[in-house]
Formats: structure tokens, sequence, C-alpha cells
């Protein structure tokens, strides 16, 4: 009885991941932020990762999934010197800025093939020469049209939506450096409005350890400030380039957190002329190959 509870509260927790609330800033250019630790008002960004992401993102001729408000794609990330971690997302757009997103991943790309080829090894060759065969196309369209009816979380997610994934290709490929960030409410401050702040709800099995090591730190979101470039692998010499800050509540309840992540807000567009937006990287690089071919 209690290994069935226990597989039901993770159920639960993972299940509670797969929707986002999120929010993203579209940066200037004469805005450069520090991969040190710096503060918005009383919000401490405490960084925590940096590394690199590579994506393969998928659509049709027609743009099915942008019409679909959703973004399919395999993602190469790669930290220090460690192996690359592939795996395949499928991410839906917000409806307004701030609003919650939908996201659902597979991980073990390793064990996927078409016709003996290594899905891992036609997107590594891709990701390096910045351009796409004929033939590394056919397979991977191939392959997706296999995996339509798998297992797989995003292909359930695409079925569930009645979006077929027949005629998907690759259309456009990002290179990211991305500084990832704890944002935090430090209490042994005490001059803050935040001073009667509570303790976040959040699961201790959900909380990164050097949150829990620090007693007078409060996670309040998670914040990943992002360099991407874009290309359109068919041969387009232009490249997409884009400044983004994204910022994920993370305190419970999460009602709270959205008042906080409001707080923040004001400050970053108030004091640091930040932009809310509301759509995808993968979206903007879309419209812009689509519109300026």
């Amino acid at each position: 009885m209690v290994k069935i509870l226990c597989l039901l509260m993770m159920g639960l927790l993972i299940s509670a991941n797969r929707i986002e609330e999120q929010r993203k800033y579209v940066i200037g250019d004469n805005l450069k932020l520090s991969d040190k630790q710096f503060s918005f008002g009383e919000f401490i960004f405490y960084p925590h990762d940096t590394y690199l992401a590579e994506d393969v993102y998928f659509d049709s001729s027609d743009s099915i999934l942008v019409k679909s408000g959703l973004g399919l794609r395999i993602r190469r990330v790669r930290k220090g010197s460690l192996p690359p971690q592939y795996s395949i997302q499928l991410k839906s757009e917000m409806d307004a800025p701030g609003t919650a997103r939908v996201e659902e991943e597979d991980k073990d790309l390793t064990i996927q093939f078409i016709d003996g080829v290594s899905i891992i090894s036609i997107v590594e060759e891709m990701i390096l020469k910045r351009q796409i065969s004929k033939d590394q196309e056919e397979k991977l369209s191939k392959w997706i049209e296999r995996k339509a009816t798998s297992s797989l979380a995003p292909f359930q997610e695409l079925r569930r939506r009645n979006v077929s994934c027949v005629g998907l290709r690759p259309v456009v490929v990002g290179y990211s450096k991305r500084q990832r960030f704890h944002v935090i409410y430090d209490k042994s401050i005490e001059v803050s409005s935040l001073l009667l702040l509570k303790e976040s709800q959040k699961s201790l099995l959900l909380t990164p350890a050097i949150i829990r090591d620090h007693k007078d730190w409060v996670w309040l979101m998670e914040a990943s400030w992002d360099e991407s470039v874009f290309i359109d692998p068919h041969g387009d010499k232009r490249e997409f380039l884009i400044k983004e800050l994204e910022v994920e509540n993370k305190y419970r309840p999460r009602e709270r957190g959205t008042k906080l992540l409001d707080k923040l807000e004001q400050i970053m567009i108030n004091d640091y002329k930040m932009k809310p937006g509301k759509e995808s990287k993968f979206l903007r690089a879309r419209l812009y190959f689509r519109e300026n071919t």
C-alpha cells in the first residue's frame, strides 16, 4: 500500500512539472546580464549552471505546429567536459505573457535509430555543418512519422491534440548559450518588503540542495538568460539573433508565487526597460525565415 501511495505521489509531482508558469522578457542590445550574482530589487539571482544548447526544430511545409501553437525539438545540451545529453521536447506557446505552458519531454534518444542510422548521429552532423542533406531530412521525417504512435511523451501529446506528424521536417536550428539562476530571497536581509514572506511549500524533493543548505534562503523562481542564434539548415546564410530572459515560478502556493513574479516584473520593466513577450524563440525564428524568403 505504501509503495502504491509513493508511486501516486511521484506521478502527481511529474504531472505538475509538465505545466510551466513562465514569463519571457525581450532584452535590448544595451543590457548585458552578469554571469555572477546580482539583484533586481530584493530578488537575488544566484548563478548555478552554464551550458550550451543546440536545438533542431521541426514543422511541416504548411506550418502545422506553428498553427497549433506548438514547438517540437530535439535538443543537445553540453555542460563542460560532460558527455552531451539529448532529448526530444514538445512545448506549447503562451496564450498571453506569463500564462502557463505545457512541456512534454523524453530524454533517452540513444536507442533511437532509423534505417540503421542513429538519430543522434544525424543531429550531431547537422549541428556541426549548420545544414542538412536531403537524405538526412528524409530519415528524420521518416523517424518522426514512425514514432507518431509511440509511447514517447511528446508524441502522446501530439495525438491527444490531434496534430499529425506527417511531413514534419527540420526547419530551424538554434545555437544558445544559457546561464541559469536560482532566484531567491535572503531572510537575513533585515530591511525588506519580503521580510514576512513565509517558507515555500515546495517539496524538499524538488528543491535544489544548495537552497536546502542555506537556511535563510527562500527559493522563489528559476531564471535563464539566453543569447541565441537561429539558422535555416537549407542553405540560407542569414542568422536571427535573440536575447531573452525567462523566469519560472517555483514558489508554493503557486498563487503567491505569481504575485512575486508580478513584483519582479514591475522592477524589470520600470528600472531595466525589459519588454514582456509570449512567443517562443522557435516561433519568432520560424516566422522570421518564412517572412523573409
